[in-house]
């Protein structure tokens, strides 16, 4: 298991049990008395659809274990399991109050990023339909994806492309497949690169933050029955509808 992973794990309180998950199309979500969380369905074939309880009474703990595991379904469960304690205002809030981040509400996060690079250099690990349209104004892009697309780079070269770059995003399916450790090695091996987490399913937690992360940019369910409904029910983009959107900005790295 990743140290990364090790960490977010060990982070996460033994008492914490779950309550309820649902696994649709391309969202799974776990319920716990201290919120839920989500993550993406990570297995293109035939996957178990529907509520789970064979695991209600576990661990958040015994559930985030499955990052292991060899099915990528299971991998999306314990990536839910791990957002369902991370992913939650009063955790953020106490990070907050200990002068470790700024928290963001009220910005539209891709907007602000399209402002950061103007005449920067920007790597994406995936394709961002939503933000590459705002970055009309940087010096360059590059595309790392494992399908590459006309223009794209292939994914085995991000040794190669990241070092150097001014801002990566990347997304919570970089902690899944066991790249995001990685990903942050590279980021770090140059002071003037800032790696960005961005997406419902990314993780915001400071573990990220202590491994390389600049900024967190993700969604707190706010609405937590809605969204098990949107995620049973096949319904991808309603869960977006269902929380607060927001950056979380480590203060060290002196953005606003």
């Amino acid at each position: 298991m990743d140290r990364i992973y090790k960490e977010l794990i060990d982070g996460i309180p033994e008492e914490l049990t779950v309550e309820g998950i649902g696994i649709g199309p391309t969202w799974i979500i776990v319920k716990s008395r201290c919120g839920c969380g989500v993550a993406s369905v990570y297995d293109e074939g035939a996957h178990p659809m529907g509520e789970a309880p064979e695991h209600e009474g576990k661990t958040l703990r015994e559930l985030a274990r499955l990052i292991d595991s060899p099915k990528l379904y299971e991998q999306g469960i314990s990536m839910a399991a791990i957002n369902t304690y991370y992913n939650q205002m009063e955790y953020l809030q106490n990070l907050e109050s200990q002068g470790k981040v700024t928290i963001d509400t009220t910005t539209n996060s891709f907007i602000k990023y399209g402002q950061m690079v103007g005449g920067r250099d920007v790597a994406f690990v995936g394709h961002f339909c939503g933000l590459e349209r705002f970055m009309g104004d940087a010096g360059s892009v590059s595309i790392l994806e494992k399908r590459p697309q006309p223009g794209d780079i292939p994914a085995e070269k991000c040794d190669e492309v990241i070092p150097g770059k001014d801002f990566v995003f990347m997304t919570g399916a970089t902690l899944a497949n066991n790249t995001a450790n990685h990903l942050l090695e590279l980021c770090n091996i140059k002071d003037n690169t800032r790696a960005i987490f961005v997406g419902p399913t990314t993780t915001m937690s400071e573990v990220l933050f202590e491994h390389g992360a600049a900024e967190l940019s993700g969604m707190v369910i706010t609405d937590a029955e809605e969204a098990f409904n949107a995620v049973i029910g096949g319904e991808h983009h309603r869960i977006f509808d269902t929380g607060q959107k927001l950056r979380v900005v480590k203060r060290s790295e002196g953005y606003k």
